[in-house]
């Protein structure tokens, strides 16, 4: 074992600080059930984010077998919308991942923000965060190994807390930690239901084989919920969610804002289709479509729109708003 691994297998408490092999923690910015998240700083001064499991769990081998799959999907991904997995070590027998450390916003409270400010996400920021979430997607279901084999990735939990948008409108996507593969079969659907299910997909929650669809059909709420500015599959109790989730029996968006272009309006709606074969045979055509339409109806590149001075203007907006 090298010193540097040594020093990665190694956490001491200095005289403020706890410190993980080469990172110093800072503070905690995130936790849930499966893992959480510290904002770092590496030998170098920047700032990361390092994700390890929560206190307490640390001896979960299932947990454990979540993060180290989530750290081999995510070394292999490399895209401008995807958050970059930078370092992953063993701590106590315990993965650690490190990814960057993006400044911005999760989609979630940047649409909070929206709405505590009485406005909602521009249309050509929501066109232009569909266009990037839908190039990412296809990316990831497309990606190959070493070897030219499909790896076949399904995220299976794109929502609005786990898309960070920068103060430029550059979107990252977070968090493969219940992703499936072809190299990481340790999720079944009948065994379990895992993710947002407010985002989950019909064929999801009746345990059905899935493919990239599953996540096209999360991202359709996802378009869906940002321009009618309200929940999609909002019931409370998750028995209701599932069922209207299995139903997608999902309210015409024009009806809430007769304003859209009515081509918007079908093409978040054919990603709403119950049946996998009737959206868009791959989130390529779904980013193409949206291209198509931003550069009739916006008028202006969105791909190099600049939205700093609006996202710094929600930021400094005061508390988050109540659901």
């Amino acid at each position: 074992m090298g010193a540097r691994q040594a020093a990665k297998t190694r956490a001491t408490v200095g005289r403020s600080r706890a410190q993980i092999g080469d990172y110093e923690l800072l503070n905690l910015v995130g936790r849930g059930g499966m893992a959480e998240a510290w904002l770092a700083r590496d030998p170098s001064g920047e700032e990361v984010v390092l994700k390890r499991l929560p206190r307490g769990r640390q001896h979960d081998a299932h947990l454990r077998a979540c993060l180290a799959d989530e750290g081999r999907i995510a070394s292999q991904l490399r895209h401008p919308a995807i958050v970059r997995l930078l370092d992953r070590f063993q701590h106590d027998g315990e993965p650690v991942l490190v990814y960057e450390y993006v400044r911005g916003m999760t989609l979630w409270r940047l649409c909070r923000r929206a709405q505590g400010a009485g406005t909602g996400l521009p249309l050509d920021l929501v066109l232009r965060l569909g266009i990037q979430l839908a190039e990412a997607l296809d990316y990831v279901h497309h990606k190959q190994d070493a070897n030219g084999q499909p790896l076949a990735i399904i995220h299976r939990d794109l929502s609005p807390q786990n898309i960070m948008v920068d103060h430029q409108g550059q979107v990252r996507l977070l968090d493969f930690g219940v992703a499936l593969s072809n190299s990481n079969e340790r999720f079944s659907v009948g065994g379990g239901l895992y993710g947002n299910l407010g985002y989950a997909s019909p064929e999801l929650v009746t345990g059905q084989s899935l493919t990239g669809a599953s996540d096209q059909f999360a991202l359709g709420t996802l378009l869906w919920e940002c321009l009618a500015r309200r929940r999609l599959f909002g019931a409370e109790a998750p028995a209701k969610v599932v069922a209207a989730v299995a139903r997608a029996e999902v309210p015409s968006l024009s009806a809430f804002r007769p304003d859209l272009d009515a081509e918007l309006a079908e093409v978040i709606g054919r990603c709403l289709q119950r049946d996998p074969q009737a959206r868009f045979g791959r989130c390529e055509a779904l980013a193409q479509r949206l291209e198509a339409i931003a550069e009739r109806v916006v008028r202006i590149p969105v791909r190099g729109a600049g939205y700093s001075a609006w996202l710094d203007r929600l930021r400094r907006a005061g508390p988050v708003p109540r659901r």
